[in-house]
């Protein structure tokens, strides 16, 4: 291997360290943001960061903070990406209404397909909030 090869593999190993470093700030920046303005700067920087941020945002749903697991479905929501529907179904049942609404309006707006039966489910819930939430995300999804 040349010197050259090995400089510029070093160079890249680097590149992807300080990025996967970067994002991981950017989530962190995004739990920890003390007010809207903040959160919304860290939500737009996680946003242009896109898909590869959507694995340091999932550990965030697990949070008992409602205001961190809200954020991420914020940014989940945001940066679009279908990938979020999975890790975003089970907050359908989360034991939190405002989790369970915003969950709803989520898979709404990402329009996948998957969503569509759970979604359905929570027409029924006990919380008015909810249902109003699943019923929008599904005339959202009925729309595309």
């Amino acid at each position: 291997m040349h010197f050259c090869s090995i400089q510029t593999s070093l160079r890249t190993l680097l590149f992807v360290a300080n990025w996967q470093s970067w994002v991981k700030n950017q989530v962190r920046a995004l739990e920890q943001a003390a007010n809207p303005k903040q959160e919304t700067a860290a939500r737009r920087r996680l946003t242009e960061i896109g898909s590869p941020a959507l694995p340091q945002l999932i550990p965030l749903l697990n949070s008992r903070s409602d205001e961190v697991v809200l954020r991420a479905i914020g940014a989940m929501e945001a940066i679009g990406d279908p990938a979020a529907v999975d890790p975003l179904l089970p907050h359908l049942s989360d034991r939190r209404y405002s989790v369970r609404a915003r969950a709803a309006r989520a898979l709404g707006r990402l329009g996948d397909p998957r969503a569509r039966l759970a979604l359905m489910r929570a027409l029924k819930d006990r919380e008015p909030e909810v249902r109003r939430a699943a019923r929008e995300a599904l005339g959202e999804m009925k729309g595309r």
